[in-house]
């Protein structure tokens, strides 16, 4: 088939869409999943967006559901995090939830998939844990993600990291010395 062809619609093959199999179908009746969460994601106005996520967070007796809950929940507090009072506790708060519920999570995800997802939540922490000089929580953080094979979207990962966190440790106490 040349490129003619194509752009003329006379292809051979059917063209296939490309499904993201990293956000599962949130009406899925098998697992009793809920559509608020995704339903917030797509809401452009920030505060009828957490409306609905709270109410997600409420309804939502399924793990996968209740981790986009709070996936979404702790990425909008953590972009209005200048703007609302409490918005980056809030954001620690549900990055924490999503790192409790992961074992659960990860269960019933792999169920119907089998790419294992890279939660951020554990990412989110470790750096807000950094800019606010806990180095030791963000280190534990970062062990923990590496304990659940998680990946840092950095170039050096969760190992890296941890060692420039301990490189920052090292040199805040030296400091403290003087």
């Amino acid at each position: 088939m040349g490129l003619f062809d194509f752009l003329l619609g006379k292809s051979k093959k059917k063209a296939t869409t490309n499904v993201n199999k990293t956000i599962p179908n949130p009406g899925n009746n098998e697992r009793n999943g809920n559509q608020l969460w995704l339903d917030a994601m797509n809401e452009v106005d920030d505060e009828k967006a957490e409306n609905l996520f709270l109410k997600s967070e409420k309804i939502t007796e399924s793990m996968v559901d209740l981790h986009f809950t709070y996936l979404g929940l702790y990425k909008l507090y953590y972009r209005r995090r200048e703007q609302w009072p409490n918005a980056l506790e809030k954001c620690i708060e549900y990055c924490k939830k999503d790192i409790e519920i992961y074992p659960q999570f990860i269960q019933e995800y792999m169920k119907e998939s089998n790419v294992e997802p890279r939660v951020p939540a554990f990412q989110q922490l470790a750096i807000i844990y950094e800019k606010q000089g806990k180095y030791q929580a963000a280190i534990e953080v970062s062990q923990l993600a590496i304990k659940y094979s998680q990946r840092d979207t950095t170039k050096s990962g969760y190992e890296g990291r941890i060692e420039r966190l301990t490189r920052k440790m090292r040199k805040e106490s030296d400091s403290d010395k003087d």
